[in-house]
């Protein structure tokens, strides 16, 4: 076996491991779920929401360069399932559309991860409480080295705390941002998340 062959072998193993982690936690949170409160259940909602989104980069993350270890991850793809992941926490004949305008992108897995979970939020925070239409671009600002998501809706925008929704989302995909090195910006109904590219 070359070396290669040994990482991308070890890769898929780990892959296939943590995928099976994962679902089975969301298992054991979809059965908690089931004896909880209305609000407690939101908020377990939400979480699997979260957690889903960690796995999905796992499941899209490929190997990429000579060294067979940098792990990269098709990100237009990605932001494509979370916006379907975030619809379907609404009733059907409610869900929002969801248009998405982004620039081919593969994003490094330590990067995707962070920034995924954090768009995922504001999208959740989006199809909740925004209105509709629900607009997604994402830019590469190649001369900044810079990558640039704007999540936009037809509501009021974002609910502030103890208003609709306690802003604990909005928190998390600060937070989440900081870890990438990014920052995340409120305008109305845009919210926008910016990161640097490597």
């Amino acid at each position: 076996m070359t070396q290669d062959t040994d990482w991308e072998a070890l890769y898929r193993e780990t892959r296939h491991r943590i995928g099976n982690t994962m679902q089975m936690l969301l298992s054991l949170l979809r059965l908690q779920m089931r004896k909880e409160t209305p609000d407690a259940r939101d908020a377990l909602a939400r979480l699997e929401v979260r957690m889903s989104a960690a796995a999905a980069a796992y499941a899209l993350a490929r190997v990429v360069g000579e060294d067979g270890v940098t792990l990269v991850v098709d990100f237009a793809a990605y932001i494509g399932d979370m916006s379907e992941e975030a619809r379907r926490q609404t009733e059907p004949d409610m869900a929002p559309e969801v248009t998405l305008d982004l620039v081919p992108a593969e994003i490094p897995l330590d990067q995707a991860i962070p920034a995924g979970v954090a768009i995922t939020e504001v999208l959740m925070n989006a199809v909740q409480h925004g209105g509709p239409p629900i607009h997604v671009r994402m830019e590469a600002l190649a001369e900044a080295g810079v990558w640039r998501v704007a999540i936009r809706d037809g509501g009021t925008g974002v609910p502030e705390a103890g208003g609709r929704g306690d802003g604990l989302g909005l928190r998390i995909a600060e937070s989440l941002m900081r870890q990438v090195k990014g920052r995340l910006a409120t305008d109305g109904g845009t919210v926008t998340l910016e990161w640097p590219a490597r």
